[in-house]
């Protein structure tokens, strides 16, 4: 007994996703949640939080695993608190949006055939993308963040965006670089700090030694393609086991930075606070 979701999952691509407050339907008004609650009490815009403990024959605890909400047709909630609760009869509607269509372009203004893209919703990466394509599952009120890249030609687009029914235009540039090291008092490279950064990125996207997603970068220092003529900052986060989020903010770590196409961006060496 107690809170818990009925899920319908998208079966088409074309299926709207939901964007639903699990917090203001379980826990209305409240305001004062910690960090971790933030991120596992019922769920937040992204995701909706499965329970901690699982209760079978094999009773363990587990972590909090998150649910996307980009994966997801229809939900129901139920509070489920009276033991005598008679069957639950529930309908959902399933909604079918025509998507937009996105054009790639390079800095001439001639389309740019096959890139790959990056979504949120991670099961609908892409690669080989025509330079006009649909995007499919937008929502008409929750922004979905996509990243582009083109790897051959070492060009990169970024867009946030909701459902419209307008064009979309993505301007690919000569992708950008942002790399640097994370050290202690001492000098020396640390793992114990991260640093989630603020900008034309994904939601809780995080820095530390060894996150990088460019083979030029070499092992020890951070490495994190941007989309170029975009701001960037972040702010330290401590890291405690495998995981730097949820954490509290604890102070800035770098930026505001912004560059250019083709620019890498060295931060040095960020001393931890």
């Amino acid at each position: 007994r107690g809170p818990g979701a009925v899920i319908v999952e998208r079966g088409a691509r074309r299926d709207r996703p939901v964007s639903v407050d699990a917090k203001e339907h379980f826990a209305p008004g409240r305001e004062d949640w910690t960090a971790a609650e933030a991120r596992y009490a019922y769920g937040d815009q992204w995701n909706i939080a499965k329970p901690g403990v699982i209760t079978t024959s094999g009773l363990a605890p587990s972590k909090n695993r998150l649910l996307s909400q980009f994966d997801m047709a229809a939900v129901v909630f139920t509070k489920g608190e009276v033991n005598d609760d008679p069957p639950l009869e529930l309908s959902a509607t399933v909604y079918q949006d025509d998507p937009p269509l996105v054009t790639l372009v390079d800095d001439a203004g001639k389309p740019v055939e096959g890139a790959r893209v990056q979504r949120q919703l991670s099961k609908y990466n892409e690669k080989d993308l025509s330079s006009s394509h649909p995007l499919h599952g937008l929502h008409p009120e929750r922004p979905e963040f996509f990243e582009f890249y083109h790897d051959e030609r070492k060009l990169m687009g970024s867009l946030c965006t909701t459902l419209t029914d307008e064009p979309i235009e993505v301007l690919m540039q000569p992708m950008a670089m942002l790399t640097g090291r994370i050290v202690d008092h001492d000098k020396k490279l640390t793992s114990e700090f991260g640093i989630l950064v603020d900008g034309s990125v994904p939601p809780f996207r995080y820095l530390g030694n060894n996150l990088r997603d460019s083979r030029d970068v070499k092992e020890g220092t951070f490495g994190l393609r941007m989309t170029p003529g975009e701001t960037y900052s972040g702010k330290w986060m401590r890291r405690t086991g495998n995981s730097f989020y949820p954490r509290p903010l604890i102070g800035e770590a770098f930026g505001p930075v912004t560059p250019k196409p083709g620019e890498v961006v060295d931060l040095g060496e960020l001393e931890i606070p």
